[in-house]
């Protein structure tokens, strides 16, 4: 049992306000088949297990706010709502990665922000889609990748019991992106490796797009006889191409 997802946090993201049960049904579902895997949980319903605060904000903090909305007493309740956000928004930089419950018959608000920024830091967010991927929103589909959609939670978390305990799991060009808080053990282990140069046999590498002048973006060269490729837009289109090369 490789544990490889020991130690690493998880958001779980997805519909509060609008859910019927204010989405405390498939939080409470899925802690538990997290934390067997040595996950810290981050459940924006529970912060009180995560932080010290003095009070259980799904009991406490957040029906008070739903009083403060009844009355219309807005100042009020954004101020309240701005002790929520905080914790969010610290709760995501502690997470590895995100599950979101991405329920398109439900309003979102927070977690279209959440989502963003899991992306903009290049962490995994993995979409439990109710109503099946065909319902997702286009726009989803230019921002994030495919092979992290899933149309069941035992789908879900078949991936997830692959990724950490599978000694045969072969990682995705995605996986090694979006997983970096793994141990450098695991990454190094997985790392895609580049094939020896035709022409001399020498090792080759895959430089930086900035390291030169000639050639302008991912490329494969040559470190013994010094011979490159095209470019490419990414390092891991550079490397597919020259592996695959006839």
């Amino acid at each position: 049992m490789l544990n490889r997802l020991r130690n690493l946090g998880c958001y779980l993201s997805g519909s509060i306000d609008f859910d019927p049960n204010k989405g405390k049904a498939w939080r409470l579902e899925i802690s538990p088949f997290l934390e067997q895997k040595n996950i810290k949980v981050f459940n924006p319903l529970q912060h009180h297990k995560n932080f010290h605060i003095p009070e259980d904000i799904d009991i406490v903090k957040r029906p008070y706010m739903d009083k403060l909305l009844e009355e219309g007493k807005y100042t009020e309740l954004r101020e309240e709502m701005k002790d929520i956000v905080h914790l969010d928004l610290r709760a995501i930089d502690l997470s590895s990665f995100c599950i979101i419950n991405y329920n398109t018959d439900l309003h979102l608000c927070g977690s279209v922000e959440e989502i963003s920024i899991f992306s903009k830091q290049i962490k995994p967010i993995l979409f439990m889609c109710k109503n099946g991927i065909k319902k997702l929103p286009s726009w989803l589909f230019g921002r994030h990748q495919t092979e992290y959609f899933f149309e069941s939670w035992d789908d879900l978390k078949n991936y997830l019991t692959d990724i950490d305990s599978n000694p045969n799991y072969k990682f995705t060009r995605t996986d090694l992106k979006r997983w970096i808080f793994m141990s450098d053990a695991v990454m190094e282990e997985n790392k895609e490796e580049i094939k020896p140069c035709p022409f001399c046999g020498g090792r080759c590498i895959c430089n930086n797009p900035l390291s030169s002048d000639v050639v302008k973006g991912w490329y494969i060269a040559c470190t013994n006889c010094y011979a490159f490729t095209a470019k490419w837009d990414s390092k891991e289109d550079a490397i597919e191409h020259w592996n695959t090369r006839k």
